[in-house]
């Protein structure tokens, strides 16, 4: 019989015994026996599309040996055929463990692992319950692939693992399992999925109760964790949920992310707006960074700095990272979404040479986006995988299309388009000349935006749908009307500014970057730098209110960008305390405004403040002049 007939026979056999096969037995061990006697033969070979999660929990796993985890003695719980350790040999040198134990309670499994592993001299296969096991040292890893969820008396193997398991141990697991009803949002499953999957599996012995999973983060510290869903090849249209979960002792030092990221997440749960209800607002950053550089004096004196400043599309933040003169950059955004907007960036920097990152955050496109998520999906928080694995399409569309942002790209696009100035600005963006310049200025749209009154831009409701909140647009009114607004804006951009090397002018009427003209954290110099996981242990990502993240630690410089617009009187007041007791006594805070003279000003010089403005957007302010005042913060002597 050829290789293809002997698959495809194998294939169907699993199949029957998958879905029709039932256990018998008095005992734990005779059930599992009379699920797996006849499907031992075949089992590995049948499960390559089913256990979908046991390669990426092994390669995660597998960066802990030896860096973290000293004790080379490895426990595989419910190993069975003992195809782990075959895959394991993928990751890492399955010689680096001085013992491997491979436990299974099924003979017929037990068997067949005793046939694959005689090339180990390192392995040794007991049939024995796990409970039960104890292995004669102190064990480094232990693993349950897809037989957690198998296992009884779930509790007791978990308390036996932990009473050998060695201080600087590691315990991952990978299974199938659902949600409970109120859930973390990005492991939440539907009624029907609660419903459906435990009840399917539960005809074959396989127990996806959540609180197997519960009972380990209550046990263990959890350092990496990871949520998807995968195909029954037997079941046409299926998408079965699983997980892979890795912890550490709880008298570990490590905390939740130190190890899978050089860089720290912190998540406020009870203040960060749950995904879904705000979705991105913007995908690059808008405040010009240069302006934040001439007018805050960023030479240590005589330390390197501590910044803090909104996430938002996460550009300025990666380029302080890699600017030698700050010593710690924390940024902070009630937005997630705007995070693992970041969390992407970061991942993207890390794992791909210069022409993929350049396609990817340069062009914001890639051919192949489905190989890019295989390769950086486990990377990301957990928050950032359920986010991103299903907006993949953003890549094909062109992610500076995307969010609340990219719908004024379009409209701006569409307008030139319309007005067939698209080409001519393209031009005058890579070689400048008078010639674009005036066609561009006497064109009739641009004529109509800078000379007429637009009754349309005085509608609230516009400015709303492009991510703008209705307290930002009462500051516009302090001192200009809307349309007012807009043509200082235009006339900056128009008649006084530079388009050439001007990636806020290239991207906004484009929506893509090019190589002169990007964001300076796409410079080569800044691409190597990102390599080094010690760049990256400067940065703290906080998923909270901007004024919390004041009250966590002492800055010597605080970019607050056009976030008091947003707030009410008593998160003024309350900012102000919080800026002045962070500030260090020669720190500078800096802030943007949509008003010429914001009214909240004044409540910033009640508390001490001297507040000076030091440009406005008429005739330009930065290098997209989007925004009407810039303001300089220091604590009176």
């Amino acid at each position: 019989m050829d290789k293809k007939n002997k698959n495809m026979l194998s294939w169907l056999h699993q199949g029957v015994s998958f879905l029709f096969i039932h256990m018998r037995g008095d005992t734990h061990g005779e059930r599992m026996e009379s699920l797996y006697k006849k499907q031992a033969k075949y089992y590995d070979h049948s499960r390559q599309k089913l256990l979908l999660g046991r390669k990426p929990m092994l390669k995660a796993v597998s960066k802990y040996m030896g860096e973290f985890c000293k004790t080379r003695v490895w426990v595989d719980i419910g190993g069975g055929t003992g195809e782990n350790i075959l895959k394991m040999a993928e990751f890492l040198d399955i010689s680096w463990f001085k013992h491997i134990y491979v436990v299974d309670i099924s003979p017929s499994m037990c068997k067949e692992a005793q046939r694959a592993m005689t090339q180990f001299p390192n392995v040794t296969v007991c049939c024995e319950e796990a409970s039960k096991f104890r292995p004669s040292e102190k064990v480094g890893l232990v693993t349950f692939s897809y037989s957690l969820s198998m296992i009884t008396d779930t509790f007791n193997v978990v308390d036996s693992v932990l009473s050998y398991l060695a201080d600087d141990g590691v315990v991952a697991i990978c299974d199938f399992g659902v949600s409970s009803k109120n859930d973390v949002f990005y492991r939440k499953h539907s009624y029907l999925k609660r419903w459906f999957w435990p009840a399917w599996f539960d005809f074959h012995g396989v127990d996806l109760t959540p609180s197997k999973r519960q009972y380990l983060e209550y046990k263990l510290t959890l350092i990496e964790e990871h949520y998807n869903t995968g195909s029954i090849p037997w079941i046409p249209f299926s998408k079965v949920p699983f997980y892979f979960f890795i912890g550490v002792p709880k008298d570990t030092t490590l905390q939740r992310a130190t190890l899978v990221h050089p860089y720290n997440i912190e998540i406020n749960t009870s203040s960060v707006v749950p995904s879904g209800v705000n979705d991105l607002l913007y995908t690059y950053t808008i405040e010009d960074p240069e302006t934040d550089n001439k007018w805050m004096d960023f030479t240590p004196k005589p330390d390197k700095h501590h910044i803090l400043l909104l996430t938002s599309g996460g550009d300025n933040v990666l380029k302080w990272v890699a600017d030698e003169r700050f010593d710690s950059v924390t940024c902070v955004d009630l937005n997630m979404n705007q995070n693992f907007l970041l969390e992407w960036k970061i991942a993207c920097l890390q794992a791909f040479d210069k022409d993929t990152v350049w396609q990817l955050l340069g062009l914001g496109r890639h051919k192949d986006i489905d190989t890019i998520w295989n390769t950086i999906s486990t990377e990301l928080s957990p928050g950032a995988q359920f986010f991103w694995k299903t907006r993949l399409q953003f890549f094909k569309e062109g992610l500076y299309f995307q969010g609340n942002y990219g719908y004024f790209i379009k409209i701006m696009i569409f307008i030139a388009k319309l007005a067939g100035l698209y080409n001519v600005i393209q031009k005058q963006i890579e070689t400048p000349s008078q010639q674009n310049l005036n066609r561009i200025r006497n064109s009739l749209v641009v004529r109509m935006l800078l000379n007429w009154k637009w009754y349309i831009l005085e509608k609230p409701i516009l400015w709303t749908l492009m991510g703008i909140p209705k307290k930002q647009i009462e500051h516009i009114y302090q001192n200009q009307t809307l349309s007012e607004y807009v043509q200082n804006v235009m006339i900056g951009m128009i008649e006084h500014l530079s388009w050439n090397d001007n990636y806020f002018i290239k991207v906004l009427l484009s929506g893509e970057f090019a190589p002169s003209c990007h964001p300076p954290y796409l410079n080569d110099e800044c691409l190597i730098r990102f390599k080094d996981d010690k760049v990256w242990k400067r940065l703290t990502i906080l998923c909270d209110y901007f004024v919390n993240a004041l009250n966590k630690k002492k800055y010597t410089r605080v970019i607050m960008s056009d976030h008091l617009d947003w707030l009410d009187k008593d998160g003024l007041h309350q900012s102000a305390l919080a800026l002045k007791n962070a500030l260090t006594k020669d720190g500078i805070a800096s802030l943007r405004s949509a008003a010429l003279e914001p009214a909240y000003i004044s409540i910033f010089e009640q508390h001490g403040f001297q507040c000076t403005r030091v440009a406005i957007h008429k005739p330009v302010m930065d290098r997209l002049n989007s925004y009407a005042s810039y303001y300089i913060l220091k604590i009176k002597d």
